[in-house]
Order: structure tokens, then C-alpha cells, then sequence
């Protein structure tokens, strides 16, 4: 179901209602949030027609600039509009979401024309922290294992030391080559070089479930604003076996609603990986929807404009009196 064309963008130097806009539709984009917590720059932009305000940001390398676009609206295929205001700001690569939360069309809906890559009505699981966790609207499988976990004398600690984090990489090195060879549709690995600086720059906390000196569990959980992010974690088979993940991932979610936290956005869970979809629908997250394409626009004039506006901000700092 494809929306009627667009034809104008309106800038928005500062939206009234920016606290809202940002915290409902990053809430919903893990990738947004990353580019935010990265230091890309910032657009608020509303689409003739609409009412709803969309989030971009532009992350700039030295020919190339990928911008990410994110609103509650279908806002492809990309109009002449949208192409013009990539155009003026350099941008080779675009991306579009839509993150209105439910689904937004139906599951037969044809990849967008032209993108690069696409993906309609992915499934997200959200949970809510402004409401106290119930563990009673947990699945029975869920607290099960949580008892379980707890009768063998599992702990849980946040950390953010180099050894923990090497702990993390291990365990999640063990989780994906576990769900590979049952055959599942493993997404894309969290970067090591972005969970390091999260920690480093205290924009993500470990937490880990221990038995003694030993790591059975593991998770990077990041944040941006009142929004919190599962990044990537993984577990040793003694901690499946303990249902040490259950417990870990119960008091994630008792310790971010304490904490003040809005939302806990626990990603993707594709379609055929079963027994990932049931762990998270056992903590009683919501499902939600969110479309995704990828634009190419590298052209020539583009790097070479990239390029000029680089060479010119280079010239500016070196002007700037020390």
C-alpha cells in the first residue's frame, strides 16, 4: 500500500513537542538511536500533509554521507522532494523507516522499487517500563526458568570492565554459531569496536548472570535518552540449561523500569527463528512493526560536493584561533 507521492519537506529548526518526537520514534529505531548516540547530525523535517514530525540524521564520511530517515509515515518510494533535499546535503545513501509501530500493510506488500535492500513488516518486541513489570504475565515457561536459575544459586552484576566485555564477545561468539548450525536466520552481529565505546563513554551497561566466578549470561544493553536497547547478547549451554538468560533478562527489565527508563526495545526477531520469538513473547513484550529500505545515491557530483564542503571545514578549523 503505497502512500501518495510527497511533494515538499518543511525544515523544523527546534519542534515544540521535540522531547515526544524523538523519545516515540527512536524508541522504535535501534539504528536511529546508534547514529544519535554517534554524533551524526540531526534534521527535523514534516512532509507536506502530515502532521507527524520525522527524525534525520546524516553520518558523514569523506565522499560518501548515509542519511537515516525516520517517521510514523510511509515516506517511499522517495519523492522528487526527498531526492532534492538529498541532493543539497550531499547524501549517497538513504535509508527510510517506517516506525509507526503496527503493522502497515500487508505481508504480500512489494519491496519498495529501486531500494537496495528492504525489509516490510519486520517484528520488533517492545517492552513497556513505565508500567511495573508483572511477573505473573510472564509465559509459565519463562518463570519456570527464572525459578530454576535462581534455585542454582545464579547472581546478576552490571559491569563495564575489559574483561567482562571479552566474557560478552565469547558468549555471544557461542550463541550465533549455536543458532547458525540449527539453521536459523542470524541478523547482522553487534560491532565489538561500538560496544567497547558505549562502555567506555558509560552510554551502555553489561549485565551479566554469574554461578561463582563463572559467566553463564551475558547482554549489552545501550541507551539514548529515557530508551533503553538490547544490542547483543549470548549464553553458554550450562546457563540455557540453568535458564540463566531468563533470569539475566528479568532483572534487566526490573532494574531499567526502577532506573526510570521509558521503553526497552529488545530488537528483531525474524520470522523461522522460533525459539528466539518465544523468549522474548515470554516476558509479555509487545510486537510491533517496523519497514526499512535502502536507497543508493552515489553519484559523482555528490562526492566531489562531498569532498568540497570537507576540504572547506578542514580550512574553517584551521582558521580558528588555538
Amino acid at each position: 500500500m503505497t502512500a501518495a507521492p510527497i511533494t515538499s519537506f518543511d525544515l523544523i529548526a527546534s519542534p515544540a513537542d521535540l522531547d515526544s518526537i524523538c523519545s516515540d520514534i527512536t524508541a522504535h529505531s535501534s539504528i536511529q538511536a546508534r547514529a544519535i548516540i554517534d554524533g551524526a547530525e540531526q534534521l527535523f523535517l514534516r512532509a507536506k500533509g502530515s502532521a507527524d514530525t520525522a527524525i534525520a540524521t546524516i553520518t558523514r564520511g569523506g565522499l560518501r554521507s548515509t542519511m537515516i530517515l525516520s517517521a510514523k509515515d510511509r515516506l517511499w518510494p522517495p519523492s522528487d522532494a526527498l531526492h532534492a533535499l538529498c541532493d543539497r546535503l550531499g547524501v549517497t545513501e538513504l535509508t527510510i523507516e517506517s516506525v509507526k509501530g503496527l503493522a502497515s500493510g500487508d505481508a504480500a506488500d512489494p519491496p519498495p522499487a529501486q531500494a537496495t535492500t528492504s525489509y516490510i513488516n519486520e517484528r520488533l518486541y517492545f517492552v513497556n517500563l513505565q508500567q511495573a513489570p508483572q511477573d505473573s504475565a510472564y509465559s509459565s515457561n519463562t518463570r519456570r526458568n527464572i525459578a530454576k536459575a535462581k534455585r542454582a544459586g545464579v547472581s546478576v552484576e552490571s559491569r563495564n570492565d575489559p574483561a567482562s566485555l571479552q566474557a560478552h564477545f565469547a558468549l555471544t561468539d557461542s550463541s550465533v554459531a549455536r543458532r547458525e548450525s540449527r539453521g536459523e536466520s542470524v541478523a547482522l552481529r553487534g560491532s565489538r569496536e561500538r560496544s567497547a565505546r558505549f562502555l567506555a563513554n558509560m552510554q551502555a551497561t553489561l549485565f551479566q548472570a554469574q554461578l561463582g566466578d563463572q559467566t553463564l549470561s551475558s547482554n549489552l544493553v545501550f541507551f539514548q535518552g529515557k530508551n533503553a536497547y538490547y544490542y547483543d547478547g549470548g549464553s553458554s549451554p550450562e546457563g540455557m540449561s540453568l535458564g540463566a538468560s531468563h533470569l539475566l533478562m528479568n532483572a534487566i527489565i526490573n532494574k531499567l523500569h526502577a532506573d526510570g527508563y521509558r521503553n526497552l526495545n529488545l530488537g528483531i526477531a525474524r520470522a523461522g527463528n522460533d525459539g528466539l520469538i518465544r523468549f522474548k513473547e515470554g516476558f509479555a513484550a509487545e510486537l510491533r512493526f517496523i519497514d526499512r529500505a535502502t536507497y543508493d545515491r552515489d553519484r559523482l557530483g555528490l562526492r566531489a560536493a562531498n569532498l568540497l564542503r570537507r576540504l572547506r571545514r578542514e580550512a574553517a578549523r584551521r582558521l580558528m584561533p588555538a
